[in-house]
């Protein structure tokens, strides 16, 4: 089977890196540049890859996966909706008004062939979630707490990087890292109320680093997502139930009940701590390949991806879209 990827370095390096591990794929990978083509394959010692630099050279292909610039999406999207290609498009889904109101308007068949890579979907985190609000032994689940931090800010080549640039809200911190856990959270909870954003520059006054983003949802529920380039390294979730707080932190899952936990004088005092289960702590990277692994298999079976998905994934970038933010220069 003929696999198409657009894109070679940075995270398509990893998709071609894992989806080339199965010997039953052909790759074509396109590269813009015909010396890019040339020299990758003249370095390639990888029998099931091939690079290219003719788009056309990707036609022929069962399916293509799209890792690309967020400008390029859709442009690459509506070239291989006329091949009848399944499609892998990385987030963001759509960066305007305009590119939304396209794909919401496609049709039935056009949008069951096409899957927007949010792969936090295929995360042992979305289990665990899945399995607290099934199980409901804590009680209702009102406010989600992340904290995710880099320290790349401060590294020399960071002004030059496509993460420094402003073009527009998918090339910040909060479009880039924020829409995965947005699009996770909203498939909880539903459509967001309203979303605020505060940018700021810890590392250099001139480039964006850091943002807050506040989320509000009905019948009372709420989020808060911080993140930053420029601290050290974190990943921090934290599920508030009205009956305990569950903590995931680097590889444990904490539990800290129950709610009326006191002191000898009576007064409220943190609840015990009880680790309930241990977790890779590289989850996020595994939810890449279990993404790009269902990807292929429904591609193999010639089967169709859910319209509700598709509906739900464009809704997280236009949640991004419509968002009021501040400190954004």
């Amino acid at each position: 089977m003929n696999i198409g990827v657009i894109g070679y370095k940075g995270h398509s390096k990893k998709i071609i890196d894992h989806i080339s591990k199965d010997n039953s794929l052909k790759l074509i990978v396109f590269c813009r540049k015909i010396e890019t083509s040339n020299k990758l394959n003249l370095s390639n010692n990888i029998k099931n890859i091939t690079y290219s630099s003719e788009l056309k050279s990707l036609d022929d292909c069962e399916a293509v996966i799209i890792s690309s610039s967020n400008e390029s999406h859709l442009h690459y999207i509506k070239y291989f909706l006329t091949k009848n290609t399944f499609i892998l498009c990385e987030k963001p889904a759509c960066i305007d008004f305009e590119e939304y109101n396209f794909l919401k308007n496609l049709s039935s068949d056009q949008k069951k062939r096409i899957y927007f890579n949010f792969n936090l979907k295929k995360s042992i985190l979305f289990d665990l979630i899945s399995n607290m609000l099934r199980k409901n032994n804590y009680g209702n689940l009102f406010h989600i707490s992340i904290s995710m931090s880099y320290g790349i800010a401060f590294k020399s080549n960071f002004q030059n990087n496509w993460r420094s640039k402003k073009d527009n809200i998918f090339q910040t911190i909060a479009g880039n890292l924020g829409i995965h856990y947005i699009n996770l959270i909203e498939h909880f909870f539903g459509k967001t109320s309203n979303i605020f954003i505060n940018f700021s520059s810890v590392a250099n006054k001139n480039f964006i680093d850091t943002s807050n983003i506040n989320i509000n949802f009905k019948k009372n529920i709420s989020s808060s997502i911080f993140l930053s380039y420029a601290s050290p390294y974190s990943n921090l979730i934290t599920l508030y139930f009205t009956d305990a707080i569950i903590e995931i932190n680097n590889g444990l899952v904490r539990e800290f009940s129950p709610r009326d936990t006191y002191d000898k004088k009576g007064l409220f005092k943190s609840p015990n701590e009880k680790i309930i289960e241990k977790i890779p702590k590289d989850f996020i990277n595994k939810s890449l390949e279990n993404s790009l692994d269902y990807f292929i298999l429904k591609v193999k079976n010639n089967d169709e991806f859910s319209i509700n998905d598709f509906n739900q994934n464009i809704e997280s970038s236009l949640t991004l879209i419509n968002s009021n933010y501040f400190g954004y220069k």
